[in-house]
């Protein structure tokens, strides 16, 4: 339920460092869109409201302040995204508004950029930069990793083609880490951006199972082979130079 009590769907969620909850939610086609702030109880802190703006993927910053990839309706014509928006915003916890960044425009017509999707992260905050992964054209599997600074300058973009969950990943001393798939033989493989070249390069890390996201420099892989779900922490093979 929204603050008024009408049915509402939870579009993402974060969890703050110090345990603070996150829910970004909106009310479909009423132009209703909003984050509730919640404590490791659940009990209600603060709720920011974003107008006609929709929280679709949150992560908070180091600082505790929340960001937000998301996309924005259209003030006339009721379910239908606006033309021209900033798809990321910057909120502190006292739910003002504290950036907007990245036009809609510098992106190609189809699905919207800052779209959610279920049970993939797609907006990563470190001490020095935004990273995003964000859909690129007309179909799921044409995606783009994106880096920002904290002001809103990009910094980069890299084509992410051929998986429509590509699962990325983001250590702490700043690799990025996808699921990509050989053309040739149409396995999936582990890629790891080389800001240098601007390449995804194969990493030898197949055969650990599905990438999860990373802890510190690690990575986090899950298996169940055994009916259960396993995670298991792996080092990162030898480093690209950042």
């Amino acid at each position: 339920m929204d603050p008024t009590g009408k049915p509402a769907y939870v579009a993402s969620i974060a969890i703050d460092s110090d345990g603070t909850i996150a829910i970004g939610w909106g009310t479909g086609g009423t132009r209703e869109e909003g984050i509730q702030l919640r404590d490791g109880s659940g009990k209600l802190l603060h709720t920011i409201d974003t107008g006609l703006f929709a929280p679709a993927n949150l992560a908070f910053g180091p600082d505790h302040s929340l960001w937000s990839f998301g996309w924005q309706l259209d003030p006339e014509r009721l379910g239908y995204p606006a033309k021209e928006f900033l798809m990321l915003r910057h909120f502190s916890l006292a739910g003002n508004e504290m950036g907007a960044y990245l036009l809609r425009s510098l992106f190609p017509p189809g699905l919207q950029p800052g779209m959610a999707q279920a049970q993939e992260r797609r907006i990563f905050v470190r001490p020095d930069f935004i990273g995003l992964v964000a859909f690129f054209g007309n179909v799921g599997n044409q995606q783009e990793w994106v880096e920002l600074d904290l002001n809103g300058n990009i910094r980069g973009r890299w084509r992410l083609d051929g998986q429509v969950f590509p699962h990325v990943a983001l250590t702490e001393d700043g690799n990025v880490y996808a699921v990509g798939r050989d053309p040739k033989t149409r396995k999936d493989t582990i890629v790891r951006l080389d800001r240098t070249t601007s390449t995804w390069q194969v990493v030898p890390l197949a055969g650990h199972g599905a990438l999860y996201g990373a802890d510190g420099d690690q990575l986090i892989f899950g298996t169940w082979a055994t009916g259960a779900m396993v995670l298991r922490w792996v080092k990162q093979p030898s480093l690209i130079p950042q």
